[in-house]
């Protein structure tokens, strides 16, 4: 079960949800967890319907290098269309080759579950990529940061994580999205990103508020502090969402793409909430000007 140590200098982000209502209610879960997703909160999955095979996926591990830290489940379904060195760690990774038939039904199997739980749970988006990674490298000493991702396009993100280490995963998470933005507008010339991406203005806010990865943790800012048992199931958008990763081993992520217009309010998107805040602050620059 996941353990959150709440620090009273932040607000509370957090909200739980029993998976069970999803096979007694279907709508009304969906309905509920959409809304707290768009709006921003971290939704913990409690009796989550998926049931990792922790043994089988212990006995994997890649080695502690960048090009190996997220591979698509595609990659392990058909390892040959990857790059050679990538692929000679894959064969490392596996001996005797019998473990990479059972590794294989179950990122298959377990790929399944999470695109059929993600599209009844976001029944009405309608999704333009969906992606799962597995991370089987050791991780953490991250520095605290909100997501970015370059592609400068207006899109929804949904974002489901499950650890499936036999150790807990250590997890802060601190200010959302739009509290930084209100604290640094001014300090940090957030301005000069009105009509420009999200991303380029979460990059410049991750630095202004955090720092960038030297010294991680030394920011001086406050901490929810997260701890993540083997099994656990969390959600949230990462780009509103500050966050830092402190420890962790394997994990599986699902990051879906999707049209903004099928979201239940699509005003609370990333690059909606910023173009407000953009026009709101135009507007007060201007009434003080009159």
């Amino acid at each position: 079960m996941v353990d959150v140590r709440l620090n009273p200098e932040l607000s509370d982000p957090f909200v739980r949800m029993d998976a069970e209502g999803a096979k007694l209610a279907p709508e009304e879960f969906s309905r509920r967890l959409v809304d707290a997703y768009e709006s921003g909160r971290v939704i913990i999955l409690e009796n989550p319907p998926f049931h990792p095979d922790i043994e089988l996926l212990g006995r994997f591990r890649l080695p502690a290098d960048p090009r190996f830290k997220k591979l698509s489940d595609t990659f392990f379904l058909r390892p040959a269309l990857h790059r050679r060195d990538v692929r000679e760690a894959f064969r490392e990774m596996f001996s005797p080759w019998t473990d990479y038939f059972a590794f294989r039904r179950e990122v298959g199997r377990l790929g399944r579950e999470i695109r059929e739980f993600i599209g009844h749970a976001f029944v009405e988006y309608r999704f333009s990529k969906e992606n799962i990674s597995w991370r089987f490298t050791p991780s953490g000493g991250e520095h605290m940061h909100l997501d970015f991702f370059h592609g400068g396009e207006d899109v929804q993100y949904v974002r489901m994580f499950i650890n499936v280490d036999t150790e807990p995963r250590l997890w802060n998470v601190s200010w959302s999205l739009m509290e930084l933005v209100d604290r640094f507008y001014e300090s940090a010339g957030l301005e000069r990103f009105r009509g420009r991406s999200a991303d380029a203005l979460i990059e410049c806010l991750t630095k202004k508020a955090f720092g960038w990865k030297e010294n991680p943790g030394q920011d001086g800012e406050p901490r929810h502090e997260v701890v993540l048992e083997s099994g656990d199931v969390w959600l949230c958008d990462s780009r509103k969402v500050s966050h830092q990763l402190v420890r962790g081993n394997r994990l599986v992520s699902a990051k879906f793409r999707a049209i903004p217009s099928t979201m239940r309010n699509p005003a609370l998107r990333v690059e909606a909430q910023l173009a407000a805040f953009h026009a709101e602050r135009a507007g007060q620059g201007e009434s003080g000007g009159a």
